[in-house]
């Protein structure tokens, strides 16, 4: 480290103990500073050598006037410790796995080329482990097939992750609230619903490019897994996950995405293959379709299959309870998403693209035969329509002719909402008018680079990241 570089860290340390001091001084005293404070300060510790250079430091601790070094060590040693292991140091790492695993919190273990940890460094139980990310390679995957990490004795790991193995540990997990499995084959689906079945409060559930056993049997005793928020299937095809969404202990609370690659095609309803869909679609009211995604959705829980949808989207559609959706929104590049209003018969409020508004115009407008033979128009309940312009789109043609024709048959719209893409205020843009053929119109400006679709308010799950912060850089 360059001597300037030290130089400004001293004086970082030095602020930050006069600003702890003085917000001392501001408070009742107190027998002795939070460890916790320190703690925080030496996990951006860059080297071992910089650590002693600053537990030495007479001008920082005489500041520090309620807590001396030795008093820091001493409780240091009590703490929990995290372990991350990327491969650069895999014998100091075992040096350290050794002597402190009693006491370890967080162990992430990624990309070793080792073999002897697999075996040796993983015996002894972890009382405090939290949690545990493993990252095998093709040496170590073997090592793992007959071994029970931390001899089962891990009574309060919550979160569990791992990546390339072909085999599932031998330990019974319990209680867990995370669990991905990424890069996996030969997984035994009744292990997973064993681990399920005992861990009533999971909330995240992963399965990332793998391949599962063929299950057959009797599903395990499980309580309602009411704090599953979301599961996550990629790269995963869809006929060996039936036994998951199968499940009876799965709800209609939880979130699922799943994500098919090239390979991995979407069922027909002629497969032999009776593929159900998630609890979740049962109370889906919303629908958004767009060239590469699908999604289904309630309040506060959806389904969602995206990337690449274009040749499997009409064979999903044919699962799904289009009858029960009120809200929907196509952006109008995939051709048969605008066939679908025909299916929709609670349809309340309908979105589209400028682009396409012609064509959803004249599915509106003319009447289709029913099943008995009757003559009506699609979306007898159709109330709302959301529009997404740009500032010089010209549709008053179009919409004008859209409200005069269903007003006529008896069917008007009661609101029109223009979502305006435009970085300029509201007020900037020209001509905008408050009714159109007495029906009321609102006006919405949106930016350019607007983070959520415009189209309709999507579940919060879907607005998160896919996989919480413990498992960032883990592959």
């Amino acid at each position: 480290m360059r001597k300037n570089e030290l130089i400004a860290m001293d004086c970082r340390l030095r602020s930050l103990s006069m600003d702890i001091q003085n917000a001392l001084n501001s408070r009742a005293a107190i027998n002795r500073l939070p460890i916790e404070i320190l703690r925080e300060i030496f996990y951006q510790v860059p080297a071992r050598e910089w650590r002693e250079i600053m537990l030495c430091h007479t001008v920082i601790w005489d500041r520090v006037r309620n807590l001396h070094p030795s008093v820091f060590r001493r409780t240091s040693r009590q703490t929990s410790a995290i372990l991350v292991e990327d491969g650069r140091k895999t014998q100091r790492s075992l040096r350290i796995l050794a002597q402190k695993k009693v006491r370890l919190r967080e162990l992430y273990w990624l990309g070793t080329k080792d073999t002897i940890w697999s075996s040796e460094s993983l015996r002894a139980s972890a009382a405090h482990l939290d949690t545990f990310v493993l990252h095998c390679d093709y040496r170590t995957r073997w090592c793992l097939r007959d071994v029970a990490f931390f001899e089962g004795e891990t009574p309060i790991l919550r979160r569990l992750a791992l990546a390339y193995f072909d085999f599932l540990p031998l330990n019974t997990f319990t209680n867990l609230t995370s669990i991905c499995l990424h890069q996996f084959n030969n997984v035994c689906p009744s292990k997973i619903l064993a681990c399920l079945a005992a861990s009533s409060q999971i909330q995240d559930l992963a399965f990332i490019k793998g391949r599962f056993l063929r299950w057959v049997g009797d599903y395990p005793q499980a309580l309602p897994l009411r704090h599953l928020k979301r599961l996550i299937i990629s790269n995963v095809l869809e006929h060996q996950i039936i036994w998951l969404i199968k499940f009876p202990a799965l709800t209609n609370t939880t979130s699922v995405k799943f994500l098919p690659d090239s390979h991995t095609t979407i069922a027909p309803l002629s497969s032999p293959y009776l593929i159900p869909l998630p609890p979740v679609v049962s109370s889906a009211t919303r629908l958004f379709v767009k060239s590469d995604s699908v999604l289904a959705a309630s309040a506060s829980a959806g389904y969602l299959c995206a990337q690449g949808l274009c040749s499997d989207a009409v064979q999903l559609m044919d699962r799904l309870p289009l009858t029960q959706i009120t809200e929907y929104c196509c952006d109008g590049s995939f051709t048969a998403g605008r066939d679908l209003i025909k299916r929709m018969p609670s349809l309340t409020a309908l979105a589209v693209n400028y682009d396409h508004l012609g064509e959803f115009v004249t599915q509106l407008v003319h009447e289709c035969e029913e099943p008995g033979g009757l003559m009506s128009l699609p979306c007898p309940q159709l109330t709302t329509m959301r529009l997404i312009v740009l500032p010089d789109d010209n549709f008053e043609a179009a919409l004008t002719l859209l409200l005069n024709l269903r007003a006529q048959r008896g069917h008007p719209l009661s609101r029109v909402v223009i979502d305006v893409i435009s970085n300029r205020l509201l007020e900037d843009v020209e001509g905008r008018m408050d009714q159109l053929n007495g029906c009321p119109v609102e006006w919405r400006i949106h930016p350019w680079a607007s983070p959520n679709p415009l189209y309709m308010d999507i579940p919060d799950i879907f607005r998160t990241a896919e996989y919480d912060a413990w498992l960032v850089g883990s592959w």
